[in-house]
């Protein structure tokens, strides 16, 4: 069981390094955290089950922390789509994005984020639910 958690957690450091980071104690640090966080939820003896959350887990911190730093709340349709869009837009640059900085703390003046942020779309006006007035339905025939 533990060659399997120390395989996994070396999955789960590849991907980390794929979503752009570099910084090895922090990718260390982010693998230990996914893995004990996917294992209070899998059932003991589902390795596969247990990478699967492992690595769901690696992306929703980093779709958590992009977020955070772009103002996006993920809490509507408008905003899940922006943060995928954040999301490509930060993996598919040209030049490599240093994401690191989006872990800590030290992303909020990288012009690569301002880029992003500039690109993505606003409502205009924003969004605001208004109350639907009563209307009675009136039939010509």
């Amino acid at each position: 069981m533990m060659h399997d958690a120390v395989s996994i957690q070396d999955r789960v450091s590849a991907y980390l390094r794929k979503l752009g980071l570099g910084d090895e104690a922090l990718i260390r640090r982010l693998a230990a955290e996914c893995l004990q966080s996917a294992r209070r939820r899998v059932a003991p003896g589902s390795e596969s089950e247990l990478l699967r959350r492992s690595l769901e887990e690696a992306q929703r911190r980093f779709n958590q922390a992009l977020g955070s730093r772009l103002g996006i709340t993920g809490s509507t349709t408008d905003d899940e789509r922006s943060l995928a869009a954040a999301r490509a837009a930060t993996l598919l640059r040209a030049r490599p994005s240093p994401t690191d900085a989006l872990f800590d703390g030290t992303a909020d003046g990288c012009e690569w984020l301002d880029e992003i942020k500039q690109t993505l779309p606003v409502s205009t006006p924003p969004e605001s639910p208004l109350d639907m007035h009563e209307c009675s339905l009136r039939f010509w025939w």
